[in-house]
Formats: C-alpha cells, sequence, structure tokens
C-alpha cells in the first residue's frame, strides 16, 4: 500500500467533511421541501375557499405551463407536420406518459409497448454529473 501524502490526506478530510454536509443539507431541505409543499397546497386551498389572493406577503399567483402534447396534437398545430418549420421543433420527451398512453389510450399490447418503451429510452441523452444521497440504514 502507498504512502498517502499531505495533501492527499487533507484532500480525504475535506471530502468527508463535504459528505457529511451534504447527507445533512440533502436530508433537510427534503424534509422542508415536502413541509413545504403541504403548506403551500392548504395555503392555495384556503385561499380559494376565502376567494382571496394576497394576505400579508403571500401572493397566489399562477404560472402558465405549457400542457403535454402528443405528435398528432402537435402536427394539428402545423398544418399536419409538413414543412420545415414542424421538423425544426425541439421537443422534451416524456417516456413514462408516452408508455401511459400507448397502453391506456391505445391499447397497444405490452410486448410491442415494452419494445416501444426501449427504443425511446437508447434515444440520445446527455450524462450529467448529479449526487444522490441513498437511504440511511438504521444500523449506520
Amino acid at each position: 500500500m502507498s504512502k498517502q501524502t499531505v495533501v492527499e490526506k487533507s484532500q480525504e478530510k475535506r471530502l468527508e467533511a463535504l459528505l457529511n454536509q451534504f447527507e445533512f443539507l440533502t436530508e433537510t431541505i427534503d424534509e422542508y421541501t415536502l413541509l413545504l409543499n403541504k403548506v403551500e397546497n392548504e395555503v392555495i386551498s384556503l385561499f380559494e375557499t376565502l376567494n382571496t389572493n394576497k394576505r400579508g406577503r403571500v401572493r397566489l399567483t399562477y404560472k402558465k405551463a405549457l400542457k403535454l402534447s402528443s405528435i398528432k396534437e402537435l402536427k394539428s398545430k402545423f398544418n399536419n407536420g409538413d414543412g420545415e418549420m414542424f421538423n425544426s421543433l425541439i421537443v422534451n420527451l416524456d417516456i413514462d406518459k408516452s408508455v401511459e398512453a400507448l397502453k391506456y389510450e391505445v391499447n397497444v399490447p405490452e410486448p410491442i409497448v415494452k419494445a416501444f418503451e426501449l427504443k425511446l429510452k437508447n434515444l440520445k441523452e446527455l450524462k450529467v454529473p448529479k449526487l444522490t444521497l441513498e437511504r440511511k440504514i438504521d444500523d449506520e
């Protein structure tokens, strides 16, 4: 076994400290996010019940979001998908929702859906580094 240099020992110590901090922050943020979502939903419900949209510094606003659309729906909005403009659209593909639609809306047989899902998952993907925190085991 090779001897660790002073720099390597320092880096190992720093990594351990950062890992501990990452674990703590991730767990804390997850807990607070769940609580925030619960409180936000209750406030929205009460605002709507009381027919108000502002109380103190908190205001109820509505953010516009595009609804998910099938290729068929997009084609109908762009002259049946003819032309360069339609072919130049850049889309985010929701594989899970696409598979659900095939199963439950179009009633495609399961083996065909599985093969289709595999083809979709093999489309170009970017690999972006992301740290995740595994569930804590009580013994640790």
